[in-house]
Formats: C-alpha cells, structure tokens, sequence
C-alpha cells in the first residue's frame, strides 16, 4: 500500500494458536484498497491419531487492523 513505509513488527497480530505443532508456508496477498488475505499450513496434533497437516486462512479489510476468523480450506480437514 506505501511501499513498506509504515510496515512495523512491534505489534505482531497472532491469527493461529491451539493444537499445531508447527505452522509453515505462509502466503500473503494484498491490493491497493487494503485488503489482505493469509493462508498457511499448519501440522496439527489429532488427538490420538498421530499428527495431520491443514491449510487456514485469514482476511483483512482494513489494511490488517483486524481479521476475520480463521477459515479451514482443505476439504476433508474435520473427517482425518
């Protein structure tokens, strides 16, 4: 939006905590009117079924200021 000029890591907003074991790759895309969208992976602990990998994602209409709650994207992620 201006060029990183007023990026700032002082206050780092969290979108996923809970049961993951790791969270990785993550994508970030944004436009010119603000609005931004996340995605990641996530391994997550399957209680007593070993461990699963998921794909989230969050958005933002208000250049990050707050976020939706968080969106599962596979298919299947609640049956494994």
């Amino acid at each position: 939006v201006d060029a990183g000029a007023t990026f700032t890591t002082s206050s780092p907003v969290i979108l996923h905590s809970g049961n993951q074991l790791q969270t990785f790759i993550p994508h970030i895309a944004y436009d010119s009117f603000g609005r931004f969208v996340v995605m990641w992976t996530s391994q997550i602990a399957d209680l007593g079924k070993g461990t699963d990998f998921d794909l989230f994602s969050a958005f933002s209409v208000n250049n990050g200021q707050t976020w939706s709650s968080i969106s599962l994207i596979n298919s299947g992620a609640t049956q494994d």
